[in-house]
């Protein structure tokens, strides 16, 4: 029986070495193949975003995140966008920004034909390091149990073993050969120190894309709380719908192109809002994607360059 208990003592030790080898050693392998993952994109955003000193901040989802380039512009510019961001995450970054004393003079703010369809909580396990504990009040984070309010513990347990093991394990398998034998591929992700995300890829124009077209209040809510904000601090907003692919266009319902076009056209103050629409813009084609929708790094820079000079000459000098 001493034995048999030594025995289990000895393996519930090794597989606690390697679990815990695994979690504190998984993403730099998967990184070295795959580049960033998420969580040191977030944070790597944050911490440069709260360091450096920019008049420009880009706020948005993939789209931005990807296909703007502040290199880009005449003025020093910094992309705090992320994949999946929402209006109500871009409003708490604003007031991230605030409570480290940065100011700015204009924002970039994404928009598109679908605005407020989109609440993403899958990231609120690495932005529960930087935002304000009021921004987790409108995820339903808790549950009622025998008439008392008690913390999902279940959920929060199968949410850590998703992201440290059922979503990465098999990436850290695929990376294990290229980090020991340091074949480091030439086409992987990276992060600039501007905030953009580069993802080389291929066009995909044939991609079927599902899209979801509902509102939700609580995004259009927040939508206009970031428009409130940056009147109050003297932020000139620029809501730029970005260049789309037609067979990407065309997923979006007709009504909700012609709604929104009005939408925004509404807003816009030619003072404190400014609506600058690039979606039809002919300067740009398939092979100027990756995928369906977003923009690849050559491209993003001609983007960048355009909603520049458009700013600029159009814009700016109004304010001079």
């Amino acid at each position: 029986m001493l034995r048999l208990s030594k025995e289990l003592l000895l393996l519930a030790l090794i597989i606690s070495v390697i679990i815990g080898f695994y979690l504190r050693y998984s993403s730099r392998v998967i990184e070295y193949k795959m580049g960033p993952g998420t969580e040191r994109q977030i944070d790597s955003s944050f911490k440069w975003a709260a360091s450096y000193n920019y008049d420009l901040l880009i706020l948005g989802s993939s789209k931005f995140y990807r296909g703007i380039n502040p290199d880009e512009f005449s003025m020093p510019a910094f992309n705090f966008g992320h994949d999946n961001d929402a209006y109500n995450q871009m409003y708490y970054k604003l007031l991230f920004l605030k409570n480290h004393n940065k100011k700015f003079k204009y924002l970039i703010l994404s928009v598109d034909f679908a605005p407020f369809s989109n609440i993403s909580d899958t990231r609120n396990h690495i932005y529960k390091k930087y935002f304000d504990p009021e921004y987790f009040k409108d995820y339903k984070l808790k549950k009622i149990t025998g008439g008392r309010l008690n913390s999902d513990l279940n959920a929060s347990f199968d949410q850590f073993m998703k992201i440290r093991f059922s979503m990465t394990f098999t990436k850290f398998i695929e990376s294990i050969p290229a980090f020991l034998f340091k074949r480091k591929p030439l086409d992987i992700p990276f992060m600039k120190s501007n905030g953009q995300y580069i993802k080389p890829g291929k066009p995909a124009p044939e991609l079927f894309v599902i899209r979801e077209f509902g509102s939700n209040e609580l995004q259009e809510k927040y939508f206009h709380k970031i428009l409130d904000y940056c009147h109050s601090e003297n932020i000139v907003v620029f809501l730029v719908m970005p260049p789309f692919l037609e067979k990407d266009l065309n997923s979006y319902p007709s009504e909700n192109i012609i709604f929104y076009q009005d939408y925004f056209k509404k807003l816009a103050d030619d003072k404190y809002v400014w609506y600058l629409d690039f979606t039809s813009s002919t300067l740009f084609s398939d092979q100027d994607f990756t995928g369906l929708a977003h923009l690849n790094e050559r491209a993003s820079d001609k983007f960048s360059s355009i909603l520049n000079e458009s700013i600029k000459s159009n814009i700016i000098n109004y304010y001079r």
